[in-house]
């Protein structure tokens, strides 16, 4: 999954314990429902460590400090502290969760493939690399994204609405303002 040039958005309509949680870890984005469920890695309770991704994906999406406690511990959080922790990305009412998952899916899957593809190979693999190898593996993602047809064609686009508009529609004010209302920038 992290290695696709998909982006794999988890809608989490219940609760998601042991490989449930780790399924939705391995995700790009996760989508919960608001209620009465939760989310966790309970496998220390039973005798054993997470062992389909648990431990590798917290430590790098919380830290290990908050990851460490949360598979010692074993609870289970709600859709808030999952929320609150950055486990999920957003909650939305159970009635909206597949819709809002599929619009999420639709909107991050519109980008070019070899774009996304390139962005996940370097936040994925990149971010567990020291930092000058990191560096490096982004610049070269950078290099072989940037001559692709759909890189030459988005560019030419995004050309033709400044043009057209006389305004960089990568930095549209309205799109920026609806999409911190929708609590993806803080």
């Amino acid at each position: 999954m992290e290695a696709s040039a998909a982006v794999w958005v988890a809608a989490l309509n219940g609760s998601a314990m042991g490989g449930g949680c780790e399924l939705a870890l391995a995700c790009d984005v996760r989508l919960m429902a608001r209620g009465d469920h939760c989310i966790g890695q309970p496998e220390v309770l039973l005798g054993f460590s997470p062992g389909g991704g648990g431990t590798q994906r917290l430590a790098r999406m919380i830290g290990s400090a908050r990851a460490l406690r949360l598979v010692l511990d074993g609870g289970a959080l709600t859709p808030e502290e999952a929320l609150s922790l950055g486990i999920v990305d957003y909650l939305v009412e159970p009635g909206e969760l597949v819709d809002s998952a599929v619009a999420e899916a639709a909107r991050l899957g519109s980008r070019p493939k070899a774009a996304i593809a390139a962005c996940k190979r370097a936040v994925y693999e990149g971010g567990s690399m020291p930092l000058p190898q990191g560096l490096q593996l982004e610049r070269a993602e950078f290099l072989s994204a940037l001559g692709t047809v759909e890189a030459k064609q988005a560019m030419r686009d995004y050309l033709e609405a400044i043009e057209r508009d006389g305004e960089l529609p990568a930095y549209d004010p309205a799109q920026l303002h609806a999409a911190r209302l929708r609590g993806r920038f803080s």
